[in-house]
């Protein structure tokens, strides 16, 4: 009775887990998709590649979208399911009554984004090493004008391994209620929509020490550095930080280049 109420609490994690990240990753992602398809005045004098030099035409988005959906289904559900969703109920991660407090649910969620982004930082710093590169993270620089639906434009290895197993590891060392660990899901994957948007809408100055989507926008143009996902100090501390270039400005500079063993 027990292994049955273990691996019912496992399917609910990694199912809610899904539905948590799948919804707001197809809305979200379809409003920057009406973006690019309506060219609205206001939002196309905030974009910050005007004359991208990779393809951006809603043919290739939809073609991204679905191609990541499919990853979803065929590694990410198992995944989540059969793996952290077991580490979940390991760790006793609280669900139900009582909810965490404000205070709790707010120290909670930028422990976890600190953590995360360190993570990220190292894993996606590693992956721009030339052994790496080629194998694993190439994919993903397949738009040096991201979008936001090529946020998860990866390789499986890079997907599992660097995109989502960081986001469980504050939730586990914290033991985070459930409901704190989907609200960091949320934000998390929000703000990665954002970082690929392409837009300049100005969110990187709500949050402080946030880099946006002028900074990993940067990175895609430039290839390399600006490695963190979120806060722009990791790089400034580990001496990869690029400044983004003026709103407008990317356009008149040239692409970067993979880095080379000699650079790594």
């Amino acid at each position: 009775l027990k292994s049955r109420r273990s691996l019912t609490g496992s399917v609910v994690y990694g199912l809610v887990f899904l539905a948590v990240g799948l919804v707001p990753y197809l809305l979200v992602g379809g409003f920057y998709f009406l973006l690019e398809l309506l060219q609205i005045p206001f939002f196309e004098a905030r974009r910050l590649q005007k004359r991208p030099r990779s393809p951006r035409d809603a043919a290739t988005m939809l073609r991204t979208l679905l191609h990541i959906l499919r990853l979803q289904l065929v590694a990410l559900v198992p995944y989540v399911t059969l793996l952290l969703g077991p580490l979940c109920t390991w760790r006793g991660l609280p669900y139900g009554l009582p909810l965490p407090s404000w205070t709790e649910l707010g120290v909670h969620i930028v422990v976890c984004a600190l953590i995360n982004d360190f993570l990220f930082y190292w894993g996606h710093r590693i992956l721009h090493l030339p052994r790496f590169y080629n194998t694993i993270h190439k994919r993903h620089h397949e738009f040096k004008a991201p979008f936001a639906w090529s946020s998860e434009h990866a390789s499986t290895f890079e997907l599992l391994v660097v995109d989502v197993l960081p986001i469980y590891v504050g939730p586990l060392l914290l033991r985070s209620h459930a409901l704190t660990m989907y609200i960091w899901l949320s934000l998390r994957l929000l703000y990665t929509l954002e970082i690929h948007s392409g837009y300049d809408l100005w969110l990187w100055r709500l949050v402080p020490f946030y880099g946006g989507a002028p900074m990993h926008d940067h990175h895609h143009k430039q290839f390399n550095g600006n490695y963190a996902d979120c806060f722009v100090f990791w790089d400034k501390i580990f001496g990869t930080w690029m400044e983004p270039p003026p709103l407008g400005a990317a356009d008149s500079q040239p692409d970067g280049v993979p880095r080379t063993k000699k650079q790594a």
